[in-house]
């Protein structure tokens, strides 16, 4: 077949199997290795982005730990609800008297359980000037004993003096000692 083709015809003939050669060599052969290839490099680039993050995460060990042992005093293994709410009006009078707020009345309330922690309600009635009050809630929110003021109410006690009755709703977080 070949040797009956004019010069010509055969230099088309042997263009047209080099190009299809090198078109099934692309098929079989280089396509699936630039393929692989391109997998590859995808795999590399996530390894390598999820070593960066565990990288992240293994220098912010030692501020993670530091953290956690700042918190190893508030974990306390929790008593009795009777001593619970004990504990946790004598610190509201502690407080109260340190800064001269007059506690009217402290009652305890229900027990929240939310994901492991358990709060204790106390409601309080206390009146005082503005300035006394405002001391008497910042020691309850930065109390070691996880206390916190959940809602409160403020209005004067008569129009002539400053001196403010509040209403509030104390509540004390214990986290479970694991």
């Amino acid at each position: 077949f070949i040797q009956k083709l004019s010069k010509r015809e055969k230099a088309v003939f042997y263009a047209a199997a080099v190009v299809v050669g090198l078109m099934v060599l692309d098929r079989l052969v280089i396509g699936p290795v630039f393929g692989k290839l391109k997998s590859l490099d995808e795999q590399i680039l996530v390894a390598s982005e999820g070593i960066r993050r565990d990288l992240r995460i293994l220098a912010q060990k030692d501020r993670i730990a530091l953290q956690v042992a700042s918190y190893k005093g508030m974990l306390v293994p929790e008593g009795t609800k009777e001593e619970e709410f004990s504990d946790l009006m004598k610190e509201a009078e502690t407080l109260a008297n340190k800064t001269g707020v007059s506690l009217l009345d402290m009652k305890p309330g229900d027990i929240r359980v939310l994901e492991g922690a358990k709060q204790y309600v106390v409601t309080l009635n206390c009146e005082s000037s503005f300035a006394k009050l405002i001391d008497f809630m910042y020691g309850i929110e930065a109390s070691k004993k996880m206390l916190k003021i959940d809602k409160f109410q403020l209005s004067l006690k008569n129009k002539q003096d400053y001196t403010i009755k509040c209403s509030m709703t104390l509540v004390k977080i214990i986290l479970p000692n694991s």
